[in-house]
């Protein structure tokens, strides 16, 4: 048997710290993505408020002077561009703002107007 343990120590320090990099390296991007992919999402749910907010107070608005345009803070560093038409007998309440990807992200939302 192994009477000296000096390098079998040393054998599993270099396999656990190894072990432990691994993890971490792995981990971490994997951490920061999610993270990433949250925020997307966090704002793509307040653009949606923000959009059905303001296609809702144009519907009940007396004045019928269409387009009508918007800028809404998403967050401190963005924000988004609504945009209310009428369309075939609806209103549209689009929506443009960008996405942490760099692109531009888009939505419409449609609503029947309240004569």
């Amino acid at each position: 048997m192994l009477r000296n343990h000096k390098g079998f120590i040393a054998l599993q320090s270099i396999y656990t710290f190894s072990l432990f990099l691994l993890l971490t390296l792995t981990l971490l991007p994997l951490l920061l993505l999610l993270q990433k992919e949250h925020q997307h999402l966090q704002d793509t749910r307040i653009a949606y408020h923000h959009i059905q907010d303001t296609l809702y107070d144009a519907i009940h608005d007396a004045s019928n002077t269409y387009p009508k345009q918007s800028v809404k803070d998403i967050t401190e560093d963005s924000y988004i561009l609504i945009t209310i038409d009428r369309k075939e007998g609806l209103l549209e309440g689009c929506g443009e703002w960008r996405s942490y990807r760099g692109g531009v992200a888009r939505a419409c939302f449609y609503a029947k107007e309240i004569s």
